[in-house]
């Protein structure tokens, strides 16, 4: 199936303009709104809910706790769209990425879904802020402060906030931060394979990367929250560098997994 196709088919007033990145977790394009006396622009991200994404012995389990792997599929398909059904009716809240419609297609042929999400477009934070050059400490605070006010939404809101780090951090034209990227094929992965899944990064708590998260503690992913934004907000006023890490080149998954063992 071409996506370009289905999505125009599916919001015929909005044409793709073009392609603005694409990844593991889909791809995310710049559309623009049919006959329209304002030059309306949006963002459409498109990923599939598919058989592939799963573990390769996951089917096996599957059938083996009566389980389909079509069953599978739906059941985080419609996971997944309650959650964007929460990032919908929050859209007054001014720090999350303000999500306008919303499609959950069955594929035609295979088992799995395709999922379209119209949202604001925004310009990503390493496009608005350069990673190795050091950004007005103003700008630095009001993120701080922007993210907070959206991790506490989420909180208040019940939705999944995940975790943080700048992919997922956009600035509107008003220079307002917003927390985005709470879809992708990160969330299909079994709960004991998620570490595995979403990748050691360079923003995971101490416990998370050591695998020590009292599940038990209800501050504990507050804390996970917390810790990712402020070493994010450290490599934004630290030229691009982790804590302990070396500050004479640029930084990599060694020298970082060094630094947090110290």
């Amino acid at each position: 199936m071409n996506m370009i196709d289905l999505i125009q088919r599916t919001w015929p007033d909005w044409y793709i303009d073009r392609m603005l990145c694409h990844g593991a977790d889909g791809c995310v394009y710049r559309a623009k709104r049919r006959n329209s006396a304002e030059p309306a622009r949006c963002a459409i991200k498109a990923f599939d809910v598919p058989a592939y994404a799963l573990e390769p012995d996951c089917p096996h389990a599957l059938d083996r706790e009566g389980q389909t792997v079509a069953g599978f599929l739906e059941k985080q398909a419609r996971m997944l769209e309650g959650t964007i059904r929460l990032l919908e009716a929050a859209k007054d809240c001014a720090n999350l990425v303000a999500i306008e419609e919303h499609r959950v297609i069955p594929q035609p042929e295979l088992p799995g879904w395709v999922v379209l999400i119209r949202m604001d477009l925004l310009t990503p934070l390493k496009e608005y802020i350069p990673i190795q050059r050091k950004p007005d400490h103003k700008k630095v605070v009001k993120l701080g402060i922007d993210i907070c006010n959206a991790l506490t939404a989420c909180r208040e809101r019940n939705i999944a906030c995940g975790e943080v780090t700048p992919e997922r951090i956009f600035v509107s034209c008003e220079g307002d931060f917003k927390l985005g990227g709470f879809y992708g094929i990160g969330m299909f992965a079994p709960a004991s394979k998620s570490a595995v899944r979403l990748g050691a990064n360079y923003y995971m708590a101490p416990e998370v990367y050591g695998g020590s998260v009292d599940e038990a503690d209800p501050d504990a992913e507050v804390r996970i929250e917390l810790y990712a934004l402020g070493i994010i907000l450290y490599t934004l006023l630290n030229n691009g560098c982790f804590p302990f890490a070396p500050t004479e080149r640029p930084c990599d998954m060694k020298a970082v997994s060094r630094a947090r063992c110290a």
